[in-house]
């Protein structure tokens, strides 16, 4: 009885150990909501987390056609793209080191305003 409680208990702790690590990054504020993710690779021992993510205008004015961005971060990523229908820019897939603890924020450019928004991690 003992050897198979033990069995189990390995077995759930080797398959936790495989699971990706992910850390979410997110912020608000009145014009914009963002999610930027890292996701670590435990098998792999990734140095370097792939990333995604979105930008979306959450404000009352008409959503603006085209938006800057630079996600300060370990690294810098930095863009210029339009906006969907429904005011949603997907980011390209990327990587950073961040981990938990790293400070993130977003500045956002359009329409002759800017704003800078800190992400936290959830």
């Amino acid at each position: 009885m003992k050897f198979k409680i033990f069995t189990i208990l390995f077995c759930i702790m080797f398959l936790s150990g495989c699971m990706p690590k992910v850390m979410t990054f997110s912020g608000e504020n009145e014009n914009w909501e963002v999610q930027f993710e890292v996701s670590y690779d435990k098998i792999k021992n990734d140095k370097c987390g792939a990333t995604s993510g979105y930008i979306r205008y959450i404000g009352d004015k008409p959503i603006p056609k085209q938006i800057e961005y630079t996600i300060d971060h370990d690294l810098e990523t930095s863009g210029s793209d339009s906006l969907d229908k429904n005011g949603v820019f997907t980011m390209a897939k990327g990587c950073s080191n961040a981990v938990e603890g790293t400070e993130v924020e977003i500045k956002i450019k359009w329409d002759n305003q800017s704003e800078t928004i800190p992400l936290k991690v959830k």
